[in-house]
């Protein structure tokens, strides 16, 4: 049995899931990141060699909790935080891996580069951390395409690097790599990183998606409409998909324009940091953020008719009623992101396209704890 596993990076974790061709879950795990530290509002610094061990470990853990008759593991799909790390011409870092999970990676580089002009002439690549992940463990230089857009330097409807946007900012198109869509395969895993992982030779890693990207695939089908709101901590994120062909001038003030995982859609996306109250996202700021958001998008046309409300953690008992608009928590609110694992599949083809993608999760049981059998995986 063919199966996929995804690696999901955050600041702390990195969470893993593996998945087979009917998107039912085999296992999951997770591995801590540490010393990780801030050094700015919302910028952090990692050790790349501590980024680097917590993947590769994440990697090993899940490939080895697999069932052996099970193990025929096709690719790996990542997804991970806005951020960057600066390498040289050979390929050796040269700045710290920073995150910066609520802004573009750019304004922060940028900075960076004022403060270290020495380091201008010798930085030959500029990648994002689930990206450097990629090229320490199979050698490849890629990106995809939502990491790409939250840059603010892509073309999204090209999918290439804006040269007149570069050009503004000061930054080299030679230092960032393609992007590809998020289902693209990028090549396979090196021998360095069958080395570091454990995990045999001839695996494919996958473009993957930024981190809200990549969670929203398994929590609803976006090209349903909807708002869609994912809560993190004292942030949420208000994401909404429309076709790509719709004028970027119906973009409301505040919102950005990114493209999606999905290859056809674009998404206008509103991070906006609400009040915690110990247990989680204060439910007035929630929905004032959701009001807020729906006041918004009717200015440009976009009108909101439901909301999908998704959670890293399980959702608070006040979720259904946090606004008059129908709510429904996203599909697996509260579990581990399969949004990774299921872009791997899509490389793959056992799901087709994104109608069967979504057919096959809507019949995939989300009960973690006995009753989600992957397919040939008989219960005891």
């Amino acid at each position: 049995m063919v199966i996929f596993i995804g690696l999901s990076f955050s600041v702390d974790e990195v969470s893993t899931t593996a998945i087979d061709r009917k998107a039912g879950l085999i296992d999951e795990g997770s591995v801590p990141i540490t010393r990780a530290r801030e050094v700015d509002e919302g910028v952090l610094e990692v050790p790349h060699a501590e980024w680097v061990r917590a993947g590769c470990l994440a990697m090993q853990d899940i490939y080895f909790r697999i069932p052996v008759k099970l193990r025929k593991l096709w690719g790996i799909g990542l997804a991970g935080p806005s951020g960057w790390i600066a390498l040289d011409p050979d390929l050796d870092p040269i700045s710290p891996l920073r995150l910066t999970p609520r802004m573009s990676f750019v304004d922060d580089f940028v900075r960076w580069l004022e403060a270290n002009p020495k380091q201008r002439s010798h930085i030959f690549q500029v990648l994002s951390p689930k990206d450097y992940f990629r090229f320490r463990v199979s050698g490849g230089l890629a990106t995809d395409v939502t990491d790409a857009s939250l840059s603010g330097l892509l073309d999204l409807d090209r999918r290439y690097w804006d040269d007149e946007r570069l050009e503004e900012r000061e930054v080299l198109a030679s230092w960032l790599p393609p992007a590809f869509d998020s289902g693209a395969a990028t090549g396979r895993i090196s021998q360095d990183g069958v080395n570091m992982t454990g995990v045999p030779g001839g695996i494919w890693f996958v473009a993957g998606a930024e981190s809200s990207a990549s969670r929203e695939i398994a929590a609803h089908d976006p090209r349903r409409g909807g708002l869609y709101v994912l809560l993190d901590g004292d942030w949420c994120e208000l994401r909404v998909s429309v076709p790509a062909g719709v004028s970027s001038e119906r973009t409301p003030p505040g919102w950005r324009r990114l493209n999606s995982a999905l290859t056809d859609w674009h998404v206008l996306s509103r991070p906006r940091r609400v009040r915690s109250d110990g247990g989680g996202p204060d439910r007035e700021q929630v929905r004032a953020a959701i009001e807020d958001a729906a006041r918004e998008l009717a200015t440009a046309d976009i009108q909101v008719t439901r909301v999908v409300l998704d959670g890293a953690a399980a959702l608070p008992e006040w979720a259904p009623g946090v606004t008059s608009l129908p709510v429904e928590a996203g599909r697996f609110a509260g579990k581990r992101d399969r949004g990774p694992a299921l872009l791997a599949g899509l490389a793959k083809r056992v799901f087709r396209d994104a109608d069967d993608l979504y057919r096959k999760l809507r019949d995939a049981p989300t009960d973690q704890n006995g009753d989600d059998q992957p397919d040939g995986l008989e219960a005891s």
